[in-house]
């Protein structure tokens, strides 16, 4: 089974969700991918996953572009801005894929820098992330 989490930027809420679905589930194939990736993954994410005692990728935010040709079965939408830039290709195949709409970032939150407001998002999209792998559990 192939889950690409699509974010904005493949930086932050997409290596989070990465990190603990495949807490939940190794066996499953997790790709992430950003619609405007970024250079570099966020500086907190790293701690954060560490601090949830999961191993980061440590691998470069990249562009949905990459697996224009993969097969999927799940496209897990994790923001807003990720949802309005997806490509045309992925739109196609979504009629194949089961679409989720999991946002995970209230927008005032977006530029926040405060531990304890990552620590909460991290939360948030834990929580997500195990209620996503207990309905993918429960498919015959």
């Amino acid at each position: 089974m192939t889950i690409l989490l699509l974010s904005l930027e493949d930086a932050f809420r997409s290596r989070l969700s990465e990190g603990f679905l495949g807490s939940f589930h190794p066996q499953l194939n997790i790709i992430t991918s950003g619609t405007r990736p970024l250079s570099e993954i966020h500086l907190s994410t790293d701690q954060l996953l560490y601090e949830s005692f999961i191993m980061s990728s440590k691998r470069a935010p990249q562009h949905v572009e990459k697996w224009r040709d993969q097969h999927l079965d799940y496209l897990l939408i994790l923001c807003e801005q990720a949802e309005v830039h997806i490509p045309q290709w992925l739109i196609e195949q979504a009629s194949q894929v089961r679409k989720i709409y999991f946002p995970t970032l209230d927008k005032k939150l977006r530029f926040e820098t405060d531990a304890d407001t990552f620590r909460k998002l991290r939360d948030t999209i834990k929580q997500k992330m195990f209620l996503f792998f207990k309905e993918l559990s429960a498919i015959p």
